[in-house]
């Protein structure tokens, strides 16, 4: 009994330090790397072309939630009557397991739904779209810097996409990748950009066939196309709603 015993304890001990030091690593490296990243994107927002005042972070509000999420994440936190008002306004049912942003909205709409989820600390932005920064030209809504997601060759691809108030691409910009150095890193070279700009919804290219230079990229065409996806994704996003619509 004793030689099974001891075997078990010291499989334990190890499994517990290995847990203990795990956990000390993350304390340890979390606070660096969330200042990396915040560095990363005040950067990104220097870098980036925009016309107008830019406003504050806020979280996009998804295009469809699952019922679970919207009643026990969205709905449960929301505790002002007004705040709830405003999101059971923009979301309509899909399915019955579905909601889904309503195409009637106008951008303020979504501004203040932005504001809503972004006190939602129990919410986390998943998706294509996940956040948002109004432009403003004096009181009038101009458009939007969104930062949205894609997939390239070598993983998830995080830009910054700016947009016209009707979707229309502004300028572009990779904060995170991990894609081939020498292929796919060419998607951060100085106008590798410039294919998108100009482009809306259908009119994105996510193909060489739809550049009117299709040699113009060379190799790394999954990057191309992860780049233009995430820039189409976040061109329908802003242009689904209310006069707009024409996904």
């Amino acid at each position: 009994m004793k030689e099974l015993l001891i075997p078990g304890v010291k499989l334990f001990t190890i499994c517990l330090a290995a847990a203990l030091l795990l956990g000390l690593i993350n304390a340890v490296t979390k606070g660096p790397i969330a200042d990396a990243e915040k560095q990363t994107v005040e950067k990104a927002l220097k870098e980036i072309k925009f016309d107008g005042e830019r406003g504050d972070y806020l979280v996009a509000p998804p295009v469809e939630l699952s019922k679970e999420i919207y009643e026990k994440t969205v709905l449960a936190n929301t505790t002002d009557t007004v705040s709830k008002d405003t999101i059971q306004k923009l979301y309509t049912g899909k399915d019955e397991n579905t909601v889904m942003l309503t195409t009637t909205l106008t951008a303020a709409d979504i501004i203040s739904a932005a504001a809503v989820f972004t006190a939602i600390k129990e919410y986390k932005p998943k998706g294509a779209v996940r956040a948002m920064f109004p432009l403003k030209k004096g009181d009038e809504i101009s458009g939007f810097i969104l930062e949205i997601w894609g997939v390239g060759y070598g993983g998830d691809i995080k830009m910054f996409g700016v947009y016209d108030k009707d979707g229309t691409v502004r300028d572009a910009l990779i904060l995170k990748d991990a894609e081939t150095p020498g292929l796919g890193k060419k998607a951060r070279d100085k106008g590798y950009m410039d294919k998108y700009i100009g482009t809306k919804t259908r009119t994105v290219p996510v193909i060489k066939a739809m550049l009117d230079n299709p040699d113009a990229v060379t190799g790394a065409t999954i990057t191309f196309t992860g780049v233009g996806d995430a820039l189409r994704n976040g061109s329908r996003y802003i242009s689904m709603f209310g006069e707009n619509n024409e996904n």
